[in-house]
């Protein structure tokens, strides 16, 4: 990986209940995600943050070939400067509970510095909620 990209590390997730939905943070104003994580990101000279994230799998209408359940897009993010503040947050702005977070450690940058969310696929299919 070269220097000059950020790297993101998924750390934590959460499916976003129905009962929190239609999401009203200000910070949202897309389709109603189905999860939120949060991902630690890094790069050059020490630079370090936390990013929520609002993800959403769209389902294909036909995949026979890849054998998955779908794909998964960011839909929104903000950004904090502490985990703990980007999981105070989340329960102020969505009122996701401290206790739903499950803890991960999920690399999703490529070699040339893309995001690839597909890396969560397995997480949240594991989780049977995909």
């Amino acid at each position: 990986m070269n220097n000059e990209h950020l790297r993101g590390t998924v750390i934590r997730w959460v499916r976003v209940r129905e009962n929190l939905k239609p999401v009203k943070a200000y910070w949202h104003r897309r389709s109603d995600p189905d999860w939120l994580v949060i991902t630690h990101l890094t790069g050059q000279k020490g630079y370090e943050s936390f990013s929520l994230q609002f993800l959403k799998v769209m389902t294909p209408v036909c995949d026979t070939t890849a054998g998955r359940s779908g794909k998964i897009v960011q839909i929104s993010e903000v950004f904090y400067e502490t985990l703990r503040i980007a999981k105070a947050q989340a329960h102020a702005d969505i009122g996701i509970e401290y206790v739903e977070w499950e803890p991960c450690n999920v690399e999703i940058t490529n070699e040339d510095g893309s995001i690839d969310w597909d890396r969560m696929l397995p997480i949240f299919e594991h989780s049977g909620c995909v």
